[in-house]
């Protein structure tokens, strides 16, 4: 599922979203959502509220059929429907089944923080299936080639492993990185210095023994909190997607908001794919 708000930033997201379609030979749905609170205004007479519905209503469905001409060798349904774009988006996912949302994470002047705000991170904190955030620069259909999971060792957090497999190719890297949670001059200064080197080595040990069939897995461990540390890492290690489990090693659901996931995704220098704790 592709939503789109008619804007050539929201579209960006298509060409990747239909290669992916074809590539997996699933099926394509446009979503365009008429937000009545955006378009009309409360004090309008009834009837002309309906009006101006039924004409964003209308204005939608052409819209949409305009984007899917432009991509003929994918298989695409459009859909329309009426309410808040951050609830709608993702109450339809989960009525049409959908197995991942696309999404252009919309960039903030100044300081960028790309996700913090948007849409995107609404439909984000409600998704019942993975979520692709990207770029807008990033909408272009070739594969990933370099991946970083960041994990905190759990099984819960290690499950990305199994939506990832789709986006794998034959060139893929993928990168198991965990961080310890403690500051790195915290440990310089700390009198319990080889405890904590023995717990990365511990940390290393256990995910060399995770394996991805058909994939070369590296490992990355470092001391340093978990979202700034992840952040940084893919800054300095260049990474096209990183890809988190919304669910770790407290295996509370509850915790999402505010979590490591939704603060690397508002943070991060590249595409994010985010997968739910209730995703089977």
């Amino acid at each position: 599922m592709v939503p789109l708000d008619g804007s050539p930033l929201a579209e960006a997201a298509v060409p990747r979203a239909a290669a992916l379609a074809q590539r997996w030979g699933a099926e394509l749905v446009l979503v365009r959502v008429c937000d009545p609170s955006g378009s009309v205004a409360p004090d309008l007479p009834k009837q002309l509220q309906e009006k101006m519905l039924d004409f964003s209503r209308t204005a939608a469905v052409d819209y949409l059929a305009k984007v899917r001409q432009r991509f003929p060798e994918a298989q695409i349904r459009c859909l329309t429907s009426v309410g808040r774009p951050r609830q709608e988006i993702a109450r339809l996912a989960a009525q049409e089944e959908c197995d991942l949302i696309l999404m252009i994470s919309h960039a903030r002047k100044g300081a960028e923080r790309w996700l913090l705000g948007s849409v995107a991170e609404g439909v984000l904190r409600r998704t019942p299936c993975p979520m692709l955030l990207l770029r807008a620069a990033e909408g272009d259909p070739k594969p990933f080639t370099r991946i970083l999971v960041p994990v905190d060792g759990s099984d819960n957090s290690l499950s990305v492993l199994d939506h990832l497999k789709p986006f794998l190719e034959s060139e893929t890297q993928v990168q198991l990185y965990q961080s310890s949670g403690f500051a790195p001059d915290d440990v310089s200064l700390s009198e319990e210095s080889e405890a904590l080197q023995h717990c990365l080595d511990q940390m290393a040990t256990h995910l060399r023994e995770v394996k991805l069939e058909g994939c070369h897995v590296e490992v990355a461990v470092e001391h340093g909190e978990p979202a700034s540390a992840i952040v940084h890492w893919a800054e300095t290690h260049p990474c096209q997607l990183i890809a988190m489990s919304t669910l770790g090693r407290s295996g509370d659901p509850s915790l999402w908001l505010g979590s490591v996931t939704e603060k690397v995704a508002r943070n991060a220098p590249c595409a994010v794919l985010a997968c739910p704790a209730r995703t089977t």
